[in-house]
Formats: structure tokens, C-alpha cells, sequence
């Protein structure tokens, strides 16, 4: 089984393991996963550490979980000194609850989901500085958003200001047919991600945020944001749906501290 691009994939998209909401050896756990549901055999090789870290930009140990999760899944054995190969070409039923985000679970009702119109409100003249923008598939993050594992997914990591202060790092995922044809193009003008979704009659109407406290401990978020090292952030998971419930967007916050405040409303 040699790692490749998914048929029917756009061109230039491959399946990818990027930082973000789960963790790296899930995500190489469930790409694997669904290359041996597709196309493998039983008692087919699966590829060797060495080849797993240098077509998906991994570590040793992301590779070797990703496979030591196939064996507990019963799709895959071991065999000393000869390597890995495929037992079975359909998964133990087993919770995946290492996907979900951790954390309190924290409900508000949200006036506005827009954050460029948030800040609007708050008499703060909003901007954006594009920070990344990828487009690529990856079946755990296609989970959280509830769309096939061979969904052309795009993220897109800002920086939001007001009034030119360092307000949060924002990151969205979501699926790059939201955007339209020339979604890398679009995203890197750096626009307001629920302004393009509107264009394209793609609504927010309700949103399931999570949150939590943390410490800033990377120097690049920490320079980005003009913070130091170890101050207190908001850490914000955010499920975004449309009308009829369906989820168009899983974004990752971190807003500053000294520039933001939570209000919930108890009904």
C-alpha cells in the first residue's frame, strides 16, 4: 500500500497532516485508515516508518502511534523483522473520542458571529492580516465537520486587530467548496471569512463555543500577538452551523487577554 493522492481528488490536493484541532497521529491514523478501507488487502505491507515520515512530514513517533492504532483497530499485525501488514479492510468498532476537543463545555448566545462585526459594535475598526492558508484532505479534521473523508477541506489562520491591537489568532477549517473556485486566491486578500460564506448563500445562524484558560508557551504566537511568554490567553473552540444545522466551520481561537472579555447570559 503506497500512500497517494485519493481518486477523484482536485488536482495538487493530497491527503495531509497539518497542525491544528487533533492531534497529528490521528490524523495519520485515519488517512491510513481510509487508504486500507479503499484500496488494500489483506496481508498487503503497510509503508514503513521511514516512508510514512517523509511523504507526510511527521516525527518517528506520530508514525509509529498511527500504526500501533491500526493494530488496536484490528485492521493491521506486526510481524518482527519483517514489518506491518494489513489483517483486516474494515475497523473494530471503537470510540473515537480523542477527537473531540477537551475542555469545559461553555454555551452562549452569541448576538453576532461575526467577528468583524463584533468589533464593529464595540466602536473598533477591525482588520485582518492572513497568516495561512492551506487547502488539502484529511479525514479527522473532515470528521469534526461531518463531510466525507475525502472532502477537499481549506484552513484558513488570521490575525484579528482593532484599532491596530492584536485582538486573536483565529484558524478555520472548513470545506474549500464554501469558497468558491479560487479559494487560496480569496483567503490570502485576507477577507472576512463570513462575509465570502454569505456571498455564496452560506449563513451562520448558530454557534457551539468551548473555552478555557491557558498560558501563551509559543514564542511565534507570543510575537504575533505582542504578548510574553506565559500570559494568560482564552483558548476558543467554535462549531459553527447553518440554518438547517449543518456544521459549515470548526475554528481554534486565541484571543488576548487584555483585549478581550467573556459575557454569558444564564436564561
Amino acid at each position: 500500500m503506497t500512500p497517494a493522492t485519493p481518486p477523484g481528488a482536485p488536482h495538487g490536493v493530497q491527503r495531509a497532516v497539518v497542525d491544528g484541532p487533533v492531534s497529528k497521529h490521528v490524523q495519520l491514523r485515519r488517512i491510513l485508515q481510509e487508504e486500507i478501507v479503499q484500496t488494500g488487502q489483506v496481508d498487503d505491507p503497510l509503508p514503513s516508518e521511514r516512508l510514512l515520515m517523509q511523504t507526510y512530514n511527521v516525527g518517528r513517533s506520530t508514525a509509529r502511534e498511527a500504526v500501533e492504532q491500526l493494530i488496536k483497530r484490528g485492521l493491521a499485525y506486526r510481524v518482527a523483522g519483517k514489518g506491518t501488514f494489513i489483517r483486516a479492510t474494515k475497523p473494530l468498532e471503537l470510540s473515537d473520542a480523542s477527537f473531540e476537543p477537551s475542555g469545559p463545555d461553555i454555551r452562549r448566545r452569541l448576538g453576532m458571529l461575526s467577528f468583524t462585526n463584533e468589533l464593529t459594535a464595540r466602536g473598533l475598526v477591525p482588520e485582518i492580516r492572513p497568516l495561512a492558508v492551506e487547502m488539502f484532505i484529511n479525514p479527522a479534521i473532515a470528521d469534526l465537520l461531518e463531510v466525507d473523508a475525502m472532502t477537499p477541506l481549506v484552513m484558513y489562520s488570521r490575525l484579528r486587530l482593532g484599532d491596530g491591537e492584536p485582538m486573536a489568532i483565529q484558524t478555520s477549517y472548513l470545506r474549500a467548496d464554501m469558497i468558491g473556485d479560487n479559494v487560496m486566491a480569496t483567503l490570502r486578500k485576507g477577507p472576512s471569512l463570513y462575509e465570502v460564506l454569505g456571498q455564496r448563500g452560506v449563513v451562520p445562524v448558530r454557534a457551539h463555543e468551548e473555552y478555557r484558560c491557558t498560558t501563551l508557551d509559543q514564542a511565534e504566537t507570543c510575537r504575533i500577538l505582542g504578548a510574553r511568554t506565559g500570559a494568560p490567553v482564552f483558548a476558543v473552540v467554535r462549531t459553527t452551523f447553518d440554518a438547517s444545522g449543518v456544521k459549515i466551520e470548526y475554528a481554534t481561537s486565541i484571543l488576548n487577554h487584555n483585549m478581550s472579555t467573556l459575557e454569558i447570559e444564564i436564561t
